[in-house]
């Protein structure tokens, strides 16, 4: 399991530059954006399979992430980072101790918005909490408000494009290179990585999303 561990608040909340945006900003630096923008790459990018974002970024030039992702997505991965990293660190941590060690501890970490595994869960429900639901909710509504903020979000795109050219390496960067960076209409499909790989590059698991309003 390869984790890129955010930085959180206290309160285990992640992104605070980006989620205090207000709908009266109109800028944002490259680096006051850096951490929203590695979040991206490492997390929500992979609510789509590597292959359908090309595919995307084909039929969509001069359009980048920030356009193909919605405000759901967004607001989804961030939930559900919240949510798990304290397990994820946590089943990180037993993988590199030997048998007995692993054997004799104690499991500590639990999910913060969601039922634990094993909760025997009514017909139709999915186990998020409803503080969980209210979150996402709250986070939604503020990310759409920032998406149609079009001056901001232009600011973003540029500093998307700023990224990928800052970091080329064998993640998203190099198989959607062309949603956003300059040289993205020169890579062929024999320079992709295999969707497999994609997936097991930086392993994380996300439910499906709901299609955005």
């Amino acid at each position: 399991m390869n984790l890129k561990v955010m930085e959180r608040t206290d309160d285990g909340k992640i992104l605070i530059t980006f989620i205090s945006l207000t709908l009266n900003t109109i800028t944002i630096t490259y680096d006051q954006h850096l951490e929203f923008l590695t979040f991206m790459d490492f997390y929500v990018s992979k609510l789509s399979a590597a292959r359908e974002l090309k595919t995307w970024s084909v039929n969509n030039p001069g359009k980048t992430l920030l356009d193909k992702l919605t405000a759901s997505d967004i607001a989804y991965s961030i939930l559900c980072y919240e949510n798990g990293i304290d397990v994820w660190m946590e089943r990180f941590q037993m993988k590199q101790m030997n048998t007995a060690a692993r054997y004799a501890y104690t499991h500590t970490a639990t999910l913060k918005y969601h039922c634990p595994p094993g909760t025997k869960l009514k017909a139709y429900q999915d186990g998020w909490t409803q503080q969980g639901r209210d979150y996402y909710h709250t986070l939604l509504e503020k990310i759409k408000g920032l998406k149609v903020n079009k001056e901001l979000w232009e600011v973003m795109r540029d500093n998307w494009r700023m990224y990928l050219n800052k970091n080329r390496r064998g993640s998203f960067m190099h198989v959607a290179a062309s949603m956003g960076g300059h040289n993205g209409a020169e890579m062929e499909e024999d320079d992709m990585l295999d969707e497999e790989d994609i997936n097991h590059a930086h392993a994380i698991d996300l439910p499906d999303d709901d299609i955005e309003d």
